[in-house]
């Protein structure tokens, strides 16, 4: 009977909604959320989810002490969404002249992590020597939390690959 309770990752738990509900002549009636164990609270900040895995519908049931018996059920959702995250890789806006060395960057930025929360591995890579245009390569994300644990499922990532340009250069007049 809740509306769901929903929002982007961003590590401290999400708690389902509280409810509140009244029968005809105004008398307040008991909400219970059904835990995990399948027991039973009033207190729906027993009720959490903390990560994307931890997304669930959580069973509600509300009666009346005295008036009526039985319940009325129903869910209510609460879920976690993936978080977005951009990492842009580094690059060159301009041309580059050949000169016969390598061009090479391994740098990034990310952007959108939660608080506490860094890029524990990534792979960078944009790379050339001859004319021609490149492009940087991503592999192997993975973003930790605050005590090192492996929070990657939690994100949405988006890659912006940087890029290199290398255009011959003029032969030197001997």
């Amino acid at each position: 009977p809740r509306a769901p309770a929903e929002k982007p990752y961003d590590g401290p738990p999400l708690a389902a909604a509280a409810a509140s509900a009244y029968d005809a002549n105004g008398n307040e009636l008991k909400v219970e959320y059904q835990k995990a164990d399948g027991s039973w609270t009033e207190n729906p900040a027993e009720i959490t989810a903390t990560a994307v895995a931890d997304s669930t519908e959580v069973s509600v049931r509300v009666s009346s002490e005295g008036n009526y018996t039985g319940y009325v059920e129903g869910k209510q959702k609460l879920t976690v969404t993936k978080r977005p995250v951009t990492i842009t890789g580094e690059g060159w806006d301009a041309e580059q002249p050949y000169t016969g060395a390598e061009y090479s960057t391994d740098k990034y930025a990310a952007e959108g992590l939660a608080a506490d929360q860094s890029v524990a591995e990534l792979t960078y890579q944009l790379k050339g020597t001859n004319v021609g245009t490149y492009t940087g390569e991503f592999s192997g994300l993975k973003i930790a939390g605050k005590d090192g644990s492996d929070v990657t499922a939690n994100y949405e990532p988006s890659y912006v690959k940087g890029s290199l340009k290398i255009t011959a250069a003029e032969i030197a007049k001997y």
